[in-house]
């Protein structure tokens, strides 16, 4: 998985990618681990499954918490598919 702030803003989008890892996802969301800290807000998630075509998603980053090892784990709510534009969402933004 990579991550990268982001911004409606083009001109507002910082910081280089972060690689992490899926530690378990559901309809709504996503834990992650990772060696870098996040800031709470949007990221930019790109998802490389085995063999499958990238999936990028808008989520918010709602926590980052150090861990003894030193990486870090999080929780992001996600918010809406950004591509491939073809792929059906699994949850559209605001839906229950």
């Amino acid at each position: 998985t990579r991550l990268r702030r982001w911004s409606a803003d083009a001109s507002d989008r910082v910081g280089e990618p972060v690689a992490g890892r899926v530690r378990n996802i559901s309809r709504r969301g996503v834990g992650l681990a990772h060696d870098d800290r996040l800031e709470r807000g949007p990221v930019l998630m790109e998802f490389e499954p085995d063999g499958g075509q990238p999936l990028q998603f808008l989520a918010d980053v709602l926590w980052c918490e150090l861990q003894e090892s030193g990486s870090y784990t999080s929780g992001a709510k996600l918010l809406e598919l950004v591509s491939p534009s073809h792929a059906q969402p699994a949850v559209t933004a605001g839906a229950r």
